[in-house]
């Protein structure tokens, strides 16, 4: 997976993708990674991990399927 053209864009961009049941973490731009240096650590782990307060976005995910 690459971001491509979005890997230099001055945005966040953040890629997850379906592993089961979970969307997990798999590649943040490199503004993500310079902005929020902790991201890092959520690779590969499930979003809920990082939306756990935002059920919303949770819901998001499972419609854009």
């Amino acid at each position: 997976m690459d971001l491509g053209f979005l890997e230099e864009a001055p945005l966040f961009c953040y890629v997850f993708r379906r592993e089961g049941t979970e969307f997990v973490l798999a590649q943040l731009n490199a503004a993500a990674r310079e902005r929020s240096p902790a991201l890092a650590a959520f690779m590969g782990r499930p979003m809920a991990h990082l939306y756990s307060d935002q059920p919303e976005v949770m819901a998001a995910a499972e419609r854009s399927l």
